[in-house]
């Protein structure tokens, strides 16, 4: 079994200096409605496991529980609440399903040929789940791109994207799931840095067809993007330059709108998008003292708030809610400096009392 390494479970591509990351997502059709907010999932790195451990919160910090006894990361609920998916499974990549009440759960190991599937973000109608794919030992190049699987039983593969060579990361479905939001990494290495960075960035494809691809935002997102549950903004996280660490920024589904949400963080903590203090950081950005890096920002089910992940190195990463402005920032976990990105979610399952 692949284990879940410490650091997030990201592709990363380090072309002539510029370090980007992407992540995951979800599957097509049905309208999922604006729901109430409940509880949080997350990740925390589990030393004797030597890898992530799940756990769930109440988003005022309270009730925290650790849902699985064994390793998991990246982990992202159900439309419904009741089930949590995470994309690495006992025989490796792939899914499993945790039932949130019972903590019981399914597996469905997943590989095409010479290419690894993690899959864990759902369909608005909750029966799919897309997937992130990566080639085996260098081979499969030509495979890569985005898949969905069944969530009743792993089968009925389909192929979405074609990343040509390069790396495509599902984000999130537009609520109806008609539209796929999504990073596209150009091959790394084979064009000048400014050509790369014209060709990658954030697109949107048809759900149910994989094509009409259009571009929506520039490069480079550092995380997954989520899809407002009103369904005309995308939000993500990105690092604007290679001196600052990443911020959290938004725009509208028709690729309008482009802006940064002005996040600052409790007194005494670095904000989002700090400068990198040393050049060696900008590799390593979990030892840099002054990180101030604000990822993997997700909606809460609501509309209203944004829930993401914020890391340095005398605090660790802690999980932090702020209004959709950048209002009204709370602080929901305290965990040690040892402790990686939390990579939260929110659902909608019931709060836990």
């Amino acid at each position: 079994m692949r284990k879940l390494s410490h650091r997030p479970r990201l592709a990363c591509l380090l072309p002539l200096g510029v370090v980007i990351c992407a992540a995951l997502a979800a599957g097509p059709a049905a309208a999922q409605p604006v729901g109430r907010n409940g509880q949080i999932v997350f990740q925390r790195y589990d030393p004797l496991l030597d890898s992530f451990a799940i756990y769930t919160i109440n988003p005022n910090g309270t009730q925290e529980h650790r849902l699985l006894p064994a390793s998991g990361g990246d982990p992202r609920w159900s439309p419904d609440g009741t089930q949590i998916a995470t994309p690495i499974t006992e025989s490796g990549p792939g899914a499993v399903l945790t039932d949130a009440g019972t903590g019981s759960s399914v597996q469905f190991p997943q590989t095409v040929p010479n290419v690894d599937l993690f899959c864990n973000v759902w369909s608005p109608d909750g029966q799919r789940l897309a997937c992130e794919s990566e080639p085996q030992n260098g081979d499969g190049v030509d495979l890569v791109g985005i898949y969905t699987i069944r969530t009743s039983d792993g089968g009925g593969l389909t192929e979405m994207t074609s990343a040509g060579g390069g790396g495509d990361h599902p984000g999130d479905y537009s609520p109806d799931g008609s539209r796929l939001v999504f990073s596209h990494h150009a091959p790394c290495c084979d064009l000048p840095i400014e050509e790369w960075r014209a060709q990658s960035g954030t697109f949107v494809v048809d759900a149910r067809h994989g094509n009409h691809i259009r571009k929506v935002a520039p490069c480079c997102s550092n995380s997954a993007e989520s899809w407002s549950p009103h369904g005309n903004e995308i939000l993500f996280a990105r690092n604007v330059t290679d001196d600052v660490h990443s911020s959290i920024w938004v725009v509208h589904s028709d690729g309008s709108g482009l802006h940064e949400i002005d996040v600052q963080p409790p007194a005494g903590e670095y904000p989002c998008g700090a400068p990198v203090s040393d050049p060696e950081f900008l590799f390593h950005p979990w030892d840099d003292p002054a990180a101030g890096d604000c990822s993997n920002p997700r909606w809460s089910p609501d509309g209203k708030r944004i829930v993401f992940d914020r890391g340095d190195l005398a605090l660790g990463h802690n999980i932090y809610t702020v209004n959709a402005d950048g209002s009204g920032v709370t602080k929901v976990t305290r965990g040690g400096a040892d402790q990686s990105n939390t990579d939260p979610d929110w659902g909608i399952h019931p709060l836990a009392r």
